[in-house]
């Protein structure tokens, strides 16, 4: 199935608002994308950035919890240390921030606490 305007849109605002990346290269965004694993954003980053995007694609996101996906877990640097050495991580139990749920969103137009991804 082919990305509609929604998907693509939503892309965009991840390649333009997901940070910068300096020892890497910035992985491709798909609706795959993971927000923490894959992109290595920190949870604080993350409420930003979804404030943004609520307020951009005129999403209600008073359900919009960010512990139910991020948390308590390794600091940044570890992270980054980790995926440049190319180790793997210790698994969560946190349900995975995908910027697919972000597309669901801005096309339903709410954001939905109860969603996996």
């Amino acid at each position: 199935m082919g990305l509609d305007s929604v998907d693509k849109a939503v892309i965009l605002f991840f390649e333009r608002n997901s940070g910068k990346w300096f020892l890497k290269k910035k992985p491709e965004i798909t609706l795959d994308t993971r927000l923490d694993e894959d992109l290595l954003m920190v949870w604080e980053d993350v409420v930003d950035l979804a404030e943004t995007f609520f307020k951009e694609f005129n999403v209600d996101g008073s359900e919009f919890d960010i512990f139910q996906y991020m948390g308590e877990g390794p600091p940044f640097i570890t992270k980054l240390s980790n995926f440049i050495n190319g180790e793997k991580e210790v698994e969560n139990s946190k349900a995975q921030l995908t910027v697919a749920m972000f597309s669901d969103a801005a096309k339903s137009g709410v954001w939905d606490g109860n969603q996996k991804p």
